[in-house]
């Protein structure tokens, strides 16, 4: 979810939300020990899937590009808080 480590909502733009969402996952793997190149399966929902394209932008930024993780992506009518455009699920194997 687009929030920052004080549970604070972050990001009025899609790619704003992306990349606080893709910054939570990689500290929630370093937490565990792990980092981006261990997750395996990311499974994305955009409230827009005219967003896709900058999804696949940010994604870039914070996965391997010659290995990516397999990914599904989807487009749903709301998330938990309105103001969210994305979310993401990721899958690690560490």
């Amino acid at each position: 979810m687009p929030l920052n480590a004080a549970g604070e909502f972050v990001g009025e733009d899609v790619e704003a939300q992306l990349r606080q969402v893709f910054t939570n996952v990689s500290n929630a793997l370093v937490a565990a020990g792990a980092e981006m190149k261990d997750v395996v399966k990311l499974t994305v929902f955009l409230t827009d899937i005219a967003d896709a394209a900058v999804y696949r932008t940010v994604r870039d930024q914070f996965v391997d590009t010659d290995n990516p993780p397999a990914s599904s992506l989807f487009q749903v009518g709301a998330l938990i808080n309105p103001k969210f455009r994305a979310e993401i699920e990721a899958l690690a194997v560490i």
